[in-house]
């Protein structure tokens, strides 16, 4: 069976969604925190995106009343804001050093 590298980061996260969810339920988590200030929740995706699991989001963004589908598109942000800074940040090594590894960075052919 083939799939896509997006069709199982969904996957998995609905198989950690579903573990989560029942946690949360089984602790009485009817009750919601209330944001700090506005995108609370939104912009500590990349911070725990860099140090902790999909699954330690979702039970803090669950917290504040957040559903996996809006946690899970502000995990995959984050992810792709982390790669994109990865490159970066690889680029401007090669650039600097003046040594491009086209197999490690293809971007460089870009």
């Amino acid at each position: 069976m083939k799939t896509t590298i997006s069709k199982l980061r969904r996957i998995i996260r609905k198989v950690i969604t579903e573990h989560v969810s029942d946690e949360h339920h089984e602790h009485g988590g009817s009750s919601h925190k209330e944001e700090p200030y506005e995108d609370y929740v939104k912009d500590f995706a990349g911070g725990y995106f860099e140090e902790y699991q999909f699954e330690d989001y979702l039970e803090f963004g669950m917290e504040y009343g957040y559903t996996e589908f809006e946690l899970g598109d502000w995990w995959d942000a984050a992810g792709e804001a982390d790669n994109k800074m990865r490159y970066q940040r690889d680029l401007k090594d090669d650039l600097e050093s003046g040594r491009i590894d086209l197999v490690k960075n293809p971007y460089a052919l870009d």
